[in-house]
């Protein structure tokens, strides 16, 4: 079959897209076909707070409503159950971590739970206290080391660790005040070397020594405590570079090498608070200088070349060229591409989707937007550089890609292009282009010879029927689906006939 049908996008081998407006935005917008998983796909939560790929294939994913297991097919959810000690202590899950013993360390706020995969079943962490009227901490944020196995545990109240399989929680020790200063964020190095970020700016942290040495950001008043607001990070382990999400101020970058940090801002600051989430790497070729950001207004990706950023904002779930609600966070994996949560549900970054190329087109008619339908292209032009394309309601149209702008149209064919409210093209094996409209019926035209085809239709004294779809079996015969039935073209005798029997059967089973 030579005809590619397309809505909105074209996906082939060497796929292309047309989007059919105008193009107002200042800077380019790397076009990304997304997935989006709601409730028709089986998510139950409305949230994706946190994400978390294990090594047996399973996607875990944190929600307001507790936590669900995805397996490329069907969700399963996990929730709390007073009467079921070893269920959730919450459905609110804001952070997750995974060990190499396969356990999943959640925060079920107020507690730690140890939550079990192959069994499902949770266990009750005891968070050491000092005096027996302290509260329990909040869980900010977990980090495992893998080389040393040990969990870490960023909380209001300073820095605390399990290591080994057996788990017992232990309050580490960091010099002075420091030793309970929020932490919201944990990176470690190459060296192992431990970079905290909280409101008091990043801390270079080596637990070796338990020394720290803090570092904030660029215009700091230090007489003024809790300024940094530091709220996420990510270790650029190729670029030695520590990014940081802050509450207020954006993105800030920690050069480890200059010890120098400089601030990046999505909108003014005196006007809109710049809240970046979380921040990662998709790990794609080709990505290697981008960074995603989920921020308090949406998804964006930043380039650390010319220090930009883009953004991918949506307000709507079916909209796959955007990613809808504040991003909360992001999984890279290696087979599925990038998983996104945000406050509007779970979303993917499929890179094996992304076969995708721009092209914007002039618009007729001086038209402000428009949409293409059933786009075909020409065989035997240049680089398959000639498509034709139909706009609802108004007429059919012969575009150059390579030049850019409308081809003409052959002079005997014009009359059936202009203005004829069009129903749907197609070119067949013989590269003849068939047209239907509400206004002009059904014609042909040979793209070889040149000529134009009028069939005739051998249908008695009924009306001629209105062709809504076209599509060609292995025999070369054309089979039309019309208001009023279905036909069929045969080549040889240039006729077309009802298919009685189809229609019979449809009118039996009162279609």
């Amino acid at each position: 079959m030579y005809c590619k049908y397309l809505h909105i996008f074209i996906l082939v081998s060497f796929a292309t897209t047309l989007f059919c407006q105008k193009n107002t935005d200042k800077e380019y917008r790397r076009p990304i076909i997304f997935d989006h998983y709601g409730v028709p796909q089986g998510f139950s939560g409305s949230q994706a707070i946190c994400l978390k790929k294990t090594k047996d294939g399973f996607l875990w994913i944190g929600t307001e409503q507790g936590l669900l297991r995805y397996d490329g097919h069907r969700f399963k959810t996990y929730r709390s159950n007073p009467l079921d000690s070893t269920s959730l202590s919450s459905n609110y899950i804001p952070q997750m971590e995974v060990d190499r013993h396969g356990r999943l360390w959640l925060a079920a706020l107020p507690d730690i739970n140890i939550f079990d995969p192959r069994h499902g079943k949770c266990k009750k962490l005891n968070i050491p206290k000092e005096t027996a009227n302290e509260k329990k901490p909040n869980i900010y944020c977990f980090k495992y080391d893998e080389r040393n196995d040990v969990m870490w545990i960023g909380t209001n109240k300073g820095l605390l660790y399990s290591q080994g399989k057996e788990i017992r929680i232990h309050k580490e020790f960091i010099e002075e005040r420091k030793n309970t200063d929020p932490i919201l964020s944990i990176e470690i190095d190459k060296e192992g070397i431990m970079w905290l970020a909280g409101s008091n700016g990043l801390r270079r942290y080596d637990p070796n020594t338990c020394t720290t040495v803090s570092f904030h950001r660029p215009g700091h008043n230090p007489a003024v405590p809790n300024k940094d607001e530091f709220f996420s990070s990510y270790y650029d382990q190729k670029n030695n570079v520590i990014w940081i999400g802050g509450w207020v101020h954006g993105l800030m970058k920690f050069d480890m090498k200059t010890q120098k940090m400089s601030n990046y801002t999505f909108a003014d600051v005196t006007k809109i608070q710049n809240t970046v989430l979380a921040i990662n790497q998709s790990g794609f070729a080709g990505e290697e200088n981008t960074i995603w950001l989920g921020t308090n207004y949406g998804v964006k990706t930043f380039d650390i070349l010319t220090n930009t950023f883009t953004d991918y904002k949506s307000e709507d779930h079916n909209d796959i060229k955007g990613v809808p609600g504040l991003g909360f966070c992001f999984e890279p994996t290696r087979t599925e591409g990038m998983w996104i949560g945000t406050y509007k549900g779970l979303h993917r970054y499929d890179p094996f989707k992304q076969n995708v190329k721009v092209i914007n087109t002039p618009l007729p008619g001086g038209q402000p937007d428009w949409a293409l339908d059933n786009i075909c292209f020409e065989r035997g032009s240049k680089r398959d550089s000639i498509i034709w394309f139909s706009i609802d309601y108004i007429s059919f149209f012969r575009y150059d890609l390579v030049q850019n702008k409308l081809a003409p149209i052959p002079a005997v064919l014009k009359k059936y292009c202009d203005n004829v409210a069009p129903n749907t093209l197609y070119i067949d094996s013989k590269n003849i282009l068939w047209l239907s409209s509400y206004n002009k019926g059904l014609v042909g035209y040979d793209l070889n010879e040149k000529k134009l085809i009028v069939p005739e239709f051998k249908i008695g004294q009924k009306e001629i029927p209105l062709v809504l779809k076209i599509t060609e079996d292995a025999e070369g015969n054309l089979w039309l689906g019309s208001t009023s039935g279905i036909f069929i073209y045969r080549h040889g005798r240039n006729e077309i006939t009802e298919q009685t029997d189809i229609q019979q059967f449809l009118d039996k089973i009162n279609y």
